[in-house]
This record gives structure tokens, sequence and C-alpha cells, in this order.
């Protein structure tokens, strides 16, 4: 955990094959946090031998030189993670849509607080079935926030299987979507 926290001058690309012979670990809170010259895209592959995670949280927390999408299967292979909070927050160079399937084998994630938090790059609607498979998630808190270039429909049924979420503040907050769906929090 925190194992470049704070580097500023750490520089150039995340390199893909970094944490292969990390596969004991359970956690790489705040891995890049504040590593702010990191540049080039985040490697698909970046955690796929890392079986046992159960955190990532504040892993690229202001990482703002990183740039590109966010690769589809980055948390692929790490079906015990169960947080996320604040993964992305500040990655301000993240560009393009977010990932249709980025949680879905994340079915013990409990919290996704701040994942997006400003990345204003980030654009497109929210992916329909984003949240189906975290059934067990309880903070969304902030998730979206500031991400002005998120827009359209927020999907019917967003919270539909998330029975056990509790906070969801500042959600949405600053983005551009533009409906609000009938029984969003029905469920």
């Amino acid at each position: 955990a925190n194992i470049f926290l704070g580097c500023s001058l750490l520089s150039g690309p995340i390199p893909s094959d970094l944490l292969f012979y990390a596969k004991a670990s359970t956690g790489f809170f705040g891995l890049f946090n504040g590593c702010v010259s990191l540049t080039g895209k985040i490697p698909e592959n970046l955690f796929r031998y890392c079986p046992n995670l159960t955190t990532v949280a504040y892993a690229f927390h202001g990482c703002t030189g990183l740039t590109g999408q966010i690769p589809e299967d980055l948390l692929r292979y790490n079906n015990k993670l169960t947080s996320v909070a604040s993964l992305f927050y500040g990655c301000s160079g993240l560009s393009g849509s977010i990932p249709v399937d980025l949680f879905r084998t994340l079915t013990q994630l409990t919290s996704l607080s701040n994942t997006f938090r400003d990345c204003p790059k980030l654009t497109g609607n929210i992916p329909t079935d984003f949240i189906r498979y975290n059934t067990l998630l309880t903070d969304a808190s902030s998730t979206f926030y500031n991400c002005v270039g998120i827009n359209g429909n927020i999907p019917a049924n967003y919270f539909r299987y998330c029975t056990a979420i509790n906070t969801v503040a500042r959600h949405f907050q600053n983005t551009r979507v533009t409906n609000i769906p009938v029984g969003l929090f029905q469920y």
C-alpha cells in the first residue's frame, strides 16, 4: 500500500508488468496517489496477477498526467475487491467513455465513493448495467462528482440490484445527466 504515494517526480508511463510478482498482495491503497508526473495510459493488465486484492482505493488519485481511456479489463481478475473508492479521483487527463464492464466481476464491492470524481474528460452516458452486479454496494457517494462530460439519461433501474446501498450523496452532482428515471430508488 502507498508504494509510490506522493512521488510527484516519478515520471513516464506505468510499466505494464509492474505488479506481475505481487500475486499475494491484498491491497494497493494509494498506489500512485499524487504521482502527478506519471504519463500515458493505465496498463490494461496492471492488476491482472493480483487476484487477492481487496482494495485499490486511491490507487491513481491525483495522477493528472495519465491519459487515454480507462482499460475495460483493468479490474476483471480482482473479484475480491471491496473498495475502489477514489480510484481515479482527480485524473483529469483520462478521457473517453466509462467501460461498460469495469465493475462487472466485482461482486464483493461495497464502496465506489469518489471513483471518478473530478475527471472532466470522461464522456458519454453512464452504462446501463454499470453497477448491476455490485449487490453489496453500500457507498456510492460522489461517484461522478464534477464529471462534466458525463451526459444523457440515468439508466432505468440503475440502483435496482444495490439493495444494501445507504449513501448516494452527490452521486451525479455536476454532471450533464438529463433525466431522473421513475423509480430510481424504488428498490
